[in-house]
């Protein structure tokens, strides 16, 4: 009987899938364990995960506070060339932007 294999799905690459499922899940736990010794701070890539976004997103938001846009941009922390946001910051600035968006309209 011949067996019947199934084409490899989109952004997996062909070989063996143990490795990597292995790869995948090692690379979640790191990113966990590294998310519990920040102390409820995020860099850019794990706000972009936070938040659903791309990192492009996070940098296009960051330029609307320096730039005096009107709103205000992210919250953020440089520690030295680096950029930290606090999770706390990040939801009370997810709050206000809902709490803007659901403003009525005058309807």
């Amino acid at each position: 009987m011949e067996r019947l294999s199934t084409p490899p799905r989109r952004g997996r690459p062909p070989g063996n899938e143990a490795d990597f499922f292995a790869k995948t899940v090692a690379d979640r736990v790191r990113r966990e364990m590294a998310k519990a010794d920040h102390n409820g701070t995020m860099d850019v890539n794990d706000l972009a995960d936070y938040l659903g976004s791309s990192t492009s997103f996070i940098y296009q938001e960051i330029s609307r506070q320096n730039q005096g846009r009107g709103r205000l941009g992210l919250p953020f922390v440089r520690v030295g060339r680096l950029l930290r946001f606090r999770k706390v910051d990040i939801d009370r600035w997810l709050d206000d932007r809902a709490a803007t968006n659901a403003a009525p309209s005058g309807i």
